[in-house]
């Protein structure tokens, strides 16, 4: 077998199922993503050659190796079944350099590795691909060690776990999951609105808001995310006049029916915000978007909008859409990766540290009122209340005694921010905006620590996500910053 550059597993072969079949293609007729940018992942196995280190017994055990591997991808093609998992086996460095080529166009690897030495894994580790790569310690920890230090220090997006035997379907779905996340955040799209002068700044990449113009192309090219900018005047005219003010009154009647307390709101005040509610849906629809965003402060202040997106974007969360506070594409961002990786939705928070009493309180004037989950029916209760502007914002009585994650991104510097907190109170003070999270948290190393590429805002997620941010993290090519470490 050795010197095969390609070995693909077929009916009679190793899986004796047939439901495999059709999750392969023939890689020489194209490695090109399919049905309009399925989700490809490159599954190689990394072999020992028989000759070189024991001829039969080796052969045989690689032969065992192949069918482990094989059950193990069928189950996993089950699972995944929107994934196409297109199989290569390599025996040396060229092997693995001509598999790449052939393979094409892939989310990433996921690399089972049982070949103790001579650099089949670095083509693989270094191509700039997310790679996950599994290795059996005692056939691979050799190349494992050599290769796996040496990706990682050339910040290489790579996730290594090395164990006795091979690793059970569970660990792995964990790991095809991860880049199942990758691939769907860079096929995400953020819809941003902002007024005409902006928009024409951003596009010049002009000095005079070069660094939103760079946080944005910083963002696309970590993540994919299209970010695509509207016009507030095309916004209006295309999507905001032309909703209908009757389903508007219906949109508005259910959040005052719904809400615990109104204050100082009629019926009349929620049908703007009703209307942009069902304005920013239609174009989240018509854009294939996941998220959108506005510019907000500068369009209500300057009387280009007259209502806030609070509201409505407490309403799309409850159907699976994100709504991104002030333009804030970095935010938008990790609100993107979360909602693939844990199906939560954030809270973007402007945090305000007393280091007095060890508090943060997490600030701004929206949240979502489903914190555990995109899907979840625990809702939290809500009062409408006025706050900048005298207009409508969203005071969400978020749960306490939880732990929650606080998040954010230094594009510029290819990081992640991390730090924990644990929810002990509201307060409901006029001075800032409408929700007002009050947290235990490391204070002073927060006050040491603070990434200020990533900006003030944080976005908060309800439970401990640490773990796993560290790990998609890796596989996006960041490095992870714990702001809340001494």
């Amino acid at each position: 077998m050795h010197g095969l550059a390609l070995i693909y597993i077929t009916l009679k072969g190793y899986f004796g199922k047939k439901e495999w079949e059709p999750h392969h293609r023939d890689l020489k007729k194209g490695g090109g993503r399919v049905d309009g940018g399925k989700n490809r992942v490159g599954v190689i196995l990394c072999l020992t050659p028989a000759e070189r280190f024991g001829g039969e017994p080796v052969d045989k055990a690689n032969e065992m190796l192949r069918t482990a591997i094989g059950e193990l991808l069928r189950s996993l093609s089950e699972r995944f079944s929107w994934i196409e998992f297109a199989y290569a086996e390599s025996f040396s460095f060229n092997d693995s350099v001509s598999i790449l080529k052939e393979l094409g166009d892939v989310t990433g690897y996921l690399v089972f590795n049982i070949n103790m030495m001579g650099g089949v894994l670095r083509p693989i580790l270094l191509s700039g691909k997310p790679a996950v790569v599994l290795s059996e310690t005692y056939v691979g920890s050799g190349e494992f060690l050599m290769e796996y230090s040496r990706a990682l220090s050339s910040g290489m997006p790579v996730v290594g776990f090395s164990m006795r035997g091979i690793p059970d379907v569970e660990q792995v779905a964990e790991y095809v999951n991860l880049l199942d996340v990758v691939h769907k955040l860079s096929s995400s799209k953020m819809l941003v609105i902002v007024d005409e002068v902006t928009k024409d700044f951003m596009w010049a990449e002009d000095p005079i808001c070069i660094d939103m113009c760079n946080i944005s192309r910083e963002v696309q090219s970590i993540t994919g995310i299209d970010v695509e900018y509207m016009t507030i005047d095309a916004f209006k005219e295309k999507y905001y006049e032309p909703a209908s003010i009757e389903e508007a009154r219906k949109v508005a009647e259910r959040w005052l029916n719904n809400a615990a307390r109104v204050d100082e709101h009629s019926l009349d005040d929620l049908v703007a915000p009703a209307r942009l509610y069902l304005a920013m849906k239609k174009a989240l629809i018509e854009h294939g978007a996941a998220a959108i965003s506005f510019d907000d402060i500068h369009l209500v202040g300057f009387g280009l909008l007259d209502a806030w997106p609070c509201l409505g974007f407490m309403e799309l969360a409850k159907e699976g859409f994100i709504g991104v506070c002030e333009g804030d594409v970095r935010s938008g961002a990790i609100m993107l990766l979360m909602k693939y990786l844990a199906n939560v939705p954030g809270f973007i928070s402007d945090p305000a540290i007393d280091m007095r009493n060890g508090e943060v309180v997490y600030y701004h004037c929206y949240a979502p009122i489903n914190p555990y989950g995109f899907d979840s029916t625990e809702t939290c209760p809500y009062t409408i209340r006025r706050a900048h502007f005298l207009k409508q914002r969203v005071d969400v009585e978020l749960p306490l005694n939880k732990v929650v994650t606080v998040v954010g991104l230094d594009p510029a510097n290819k990081a992640i921010t991390v730090h924990t907190a644990e929810t002990v109170g509201h307060e409901h003070g006029p001075i800032v905006c409408a929700t007002q999270l009050v947290a235990k948290a490391n204070t002073e190393a927060l006050a040491r620590n603070w990434v200020w590429g990533a900006g003030w805002h944080r976005v908060v997620f309800y439970g401990d996500w640490k773990g796993r941010l560290k790990t998609i993290a890796q596989l996006l090519g960041l490095k992870v910053v714990e702001e809340d470490k001494e």
